[in-house]
């Protein structure tokens, strides 16, 4: 079963600096810096079902700093 982007697409998305602080350990200009740095080794190659992979990965990364 495919999971929901829901919640990414309609809450964090909307996130101001602060709430990214509060959520992630982090604000949102160095979750793009770490985001920017690692891209290479998460990002899948990009295929007509992922066409974005840097939102790939910024998911990954905020998962990551939010566990």
């Amino acid at each position: 079963m495919p999971r929901s982007n829901h919640w990414w697409e309609t809450t964090v998305l909307t996130f101001d600096d602060d709430r990214w602080l509060d959520t992630f350990r982090v604000r949102k200009g160095t979750l793009d810096f770490i985001c920017s740095k690692v891209e290479e080794v998460l990002a899948p190659s990009p295929t007509p079902v992922i066409p974005n992979r840097s939102l790939l990965v910024e998911k990954i990364v905020a998962i990551a700093l939010y566990k």
